[in-house]
């Protein structure tokens, strides 16, 4: 049998020779071509980009195996335009590029004038033969002054086979500069800065290529390190930037709106700014200066948190900070990304796709090896994908963030309309599957944006927690703990600010949930549990399966005895009231990471999928006509009862509520249920609500999350379609007869319509 699996997955990689990526770029001359191309259960070999070698970033690990998930490629573009497609290839290539070796090392700024009481500023010195380029993160205050950051240090990979390099360096960016006499004023523990936050983090992550070609990841964080944190007042944070044959001094734009500067020359480099372009608007302008020998880059007017009705009716303000206060709130981080070229090669780096039935061959769609499907219920998957491209904000410090509800809206002076947030870290995972699924540019790019959006501003970094949606600091919120899409986006970059963020997150919310533990109820307060699943999936994390497992026997422990979960559990007051709400979303939020877990391991524990059945079968009790659909309501019971008191309308309401609410988290547990069970009544339960809402416009960011995320995995899983030596074989799940019949396997060869047999329905 495991012969058998190691052929199937050799079969896989004998599939990479000649596929042919799409370039989700803009159609201009590019210095590097780029993808991260998922990896089957199976050793490497050598890849090609249309005959080019290729420096290779191997990121993540499958459970068990030790083989990487993905492969970030690289490859020399030469100096013509990027293609639309480039055929991979296997074995040996070209050469990389026409630089020299490079080398990276720390380049002293300033230092303290006091023997006695010392520090350093340092900048990162990258060099490729005689040009080089030197970046440096600080702060600029109130008064103009930039201060760089001190007690750095520098870690760097070994050159690769075909030239690449990899640096990491860090350092601390204090408010202000000390001396000496300032220490000498306080004695022993009178000190004010004795165990007291001022500085911010600074991050930088380059790979520079053997053309030298670089890209550039700078990370501003407002974390902690001796107290709980603390707000940085009258700053802004900046970027400094020198290169080989450019004259400090020299001239510079005035300001940066992220359009007419998106391309900069400085001497011997050139950049290529575009990615950072959405942080800067007319209205918020970023801003270029000069000091110390460097140009000084603030790429965006200032920290800026839109928060909605919450800091409305708390601050009287709906923006939790606005950027003209010029600070920095504690646990708040921003990432600008751009690249730069130290070659004759342009800065710009091309971005290719892979098809989509190699995501799903290679189980990143659905966790086991299927071809995408595509066809039924394309519309509802088209009008998800379309609001949150339609909602999402662009433009300024929060650009890439996904609104909450469109409903919920404030118009600004100059236009814009801002909604309130949903901070929601699902959105940008599946808008990253609906990338991956349709090959979309726009969606890509959007994808990218929401997921640094989220990483920054919705996590915070102080505590490694994730924010209360909207709210004000310090509130932060178990229910949120959702990093599918930092991790995506770190599958995508090789960034590992962005797994760092995921990881320490889930784990400190593990902790917070053992905090209140035991508590009276869980419901999607076990959130977490699906980031930690997904964690094991991607990087074979034992200890985060180990955190998984904990939290799911939490879930099932919580399990009312009619099937059915309440909301979250809490503590007391107003937090203890969600302990007594039953509502069908609580119910399939608390179930998402067992069912996560179960997709792994479909046959190690029977209770997990009794506890799923149980609330299925619940599900399908509670059904109920009303406004002509057979479908179920927002809330069904309060505290065992048919009825509640709205303690904000102050007044009873009956219950079940007579809205028909539909989500399609329904899709994947009533389709599972199906499926193991072999009963078709609860996925035909879906298609009905669903059928029921099919012409209802979609209000919120986690309905379109759920649509793009699990209808293409129903289509998926039901379909079934497998690819063998001999082409793809279908073996659906069931009598299909109801379902759509204009399904398409996407395979190798194209596109294969299924025509529909009728076949007893399967267990997994």
């Amino acid at each position: 049998m495991a012969a058998q699996v190691d052929n199937q997955h050799q079969g896989l990689v004998q599939l990479v020779e000649g596929m042919t990526l799409t370039r989700i770029s803009e159609p201009e001359e590019a210095g590097i071509w780029t993808t991260s191309l998922p990896w089957p259960r199976h050793a490497t070999v050598p890849v090609t980009m249309d005959g080019c070698a290729t420096d290779v970033t191997e990121l993540g690990r499958w459970a068990g195996g030790g083989f990487p998930r993905r492969l970030l490629l690289a490859a020399d573009a030469g100096s013509a335009p990027a293609p639309g497609r480039v055929r991979l290839g296997t074995g040996g290539g070209g050469t990389a590029g026409p630089a020299a070796r490079p080398t990276a090392t720390m380049e002293l700024i300033r230092r303290s004038a006091d023997a006695g009481f010392y520090w350093e500023e340092h900048a990162l010195r990258i060099a490729c033969g005689d040009v080089s380029v030197a970046l440096a993160l600080g702060l600029r205050d109130d008064d103009g002054e930039v201060v760089w950051w001190q007690a750095c240090r520098l870690l760097s990979s070994a050159i690769d086979e075909a030239g690449c390099l990899t640096l990491e360096m860090g350092g601390v960016i204090p408010r202000r500069r000390t001396s000496l006499a300032e220490q000498r004023r306080y004695v022993g523990y009178s000190n004010p800065g004795l165990h007291a936050h001022r500085w911010l983090n600074g991050r930088l992550f380059v790979r520079v290529h053997a053309n030298g070609v670089c890209e550039v990841f700078c990370h501003h964080i407002n974390s902690r390190f001796v107290d709980d944190g603390a707000d940085l007042e009258g700053i802004v944070p900046v970027i400094g930037l020198t290169a080989s044959g450019w004259v400090p001094g020299g001239p510079l734009p005035a300001t940066w709106t992220g359009r007419e500067t998106a391309r900069l020359r400085l001497g011997d480099v050139r950049f290529d700014l575009t990615a950072a372009a959405g942080l800067a608007t007319d209205s918020a302008p970023g801003l270029w200066t000069s000091a110390d020998g460097m140009a000084v880059w603030q790429p965006y007017a200032g920290a800026e948190v839109f928060g909605g009705e919450c800091p409305e009716q708390r601050l009287g303000d709906p923006f939790i900070l606005r950027a003209a206060a010029r600070r920095f709130p504690k646990g708040l981080a921003r990432t600008v990304r751009f690249s730069m070229s130290l070659s004759d090669r342009s800065p710009v780096v091309a971005r290719f796709l892979a098809p989509d039935w190699w995501y799903g061959l290679c189980e990143e769609l659905v966790a086991e090896p299927v071809l995408p499907v595509t066809g039924p219920w394309d519309e509802a998957v088209d009008r998800a994908a379309g609001w949150i491209r339609t909602y999402r904000h662009r433009g300024g410090f929060e650009d890439g963030a996904v609104p909450r509800r469109q409903d919920l809206a404030w118009t600004q002076p100059d236009g814009v309309v801002r909604y309130e947030p949903g901070w929601e870290g699902e959105v940008p995972y599946a808008q990253f599957l609906h990338a991956w699924r349709a090959g979309d540019a726009d969606a890509y790019d959007d994808a990218m944006r929401s997921a640094y959006h989220f990483a920054d501003v919705a996590v915070d970094h102080a505590s490694k927690l994730v924010r209360m949606h909207g709210y004000p600091p310090d509130a932060v919120s178990l229910p949120m703990t959702r990093l599918q899409g930092a991790l995506a986006a770190y599958l995508e970059t090789g960034d590992p600010y962005l797994a760092d963020a995921a990881m320490a997150v889930t784990a400190n919310a593990f902790w917070l949930h053992k905090n209140s533990w035991p508590r009276l109820a869980v419901g999607r307060d076990a959130s977490f549990v699906r980031t930690a699943v997904l964690i094991y999936r991607y990087f074979g994390e034992a200890t985060y399966l180990g955190m998984a497992r904990e939290g799911i026997a939490a879930v099932m422990a919580c399990q009312q005895p009619d099937g059915s979960f309440t909301d979250q559990g809490g503590g007391a007051g107003i937090h203890q009231f969600a302990s007594y709400v039953t509502k069908p979303w609580m119910g399939l939020l608390a179930l998402g990471g067992v069912l996560d877990y179960l997709e792994l391991f479909p046959d190690e524990n029977d209770d997990m999928w009794r506890t799923v059945l149980r609330f299925a079968d619940w599900l399908m009790a509670e059904r109920w006509e009303h406004g002509g659909a057979v479908t179920w309501s927002y809330q069904h019971e309060y505290n065992g009862t048919r009825s509640y008191f709205d303690i904000f309308d102050d007044q009873t309401i009956s219950l079940p509520t007579d809205d028909q609410w539909h989500h399609d988290t329904l899709a994947r547990l009533l389709g599972l249920a199906s499926m193991r069970t072999g009963d078709p009544r609860y996925v035909e339960a879906w298609l009905d609500s669903a059928a029921a809402v099919a012409s209802r416009p979609i209000e919120l960011d986690q309905e379109a999350a759920a649509t793009l995320q699990f209808v293409p995995w129903l289509r998926d899983k039901l379909w079934r379609a497998h690819w063998t030596p001999s082409g793809v074989r279908f073996a659906p799940f069931h009598d299909l007869s109801r379902l759509p019949d204009a399904a398409a396997a996407m395979t190798p060869s194209g596109p294969v319509p299924f025509a529909a047999p009728t076949a007893d329905l399967q267990t997994p």
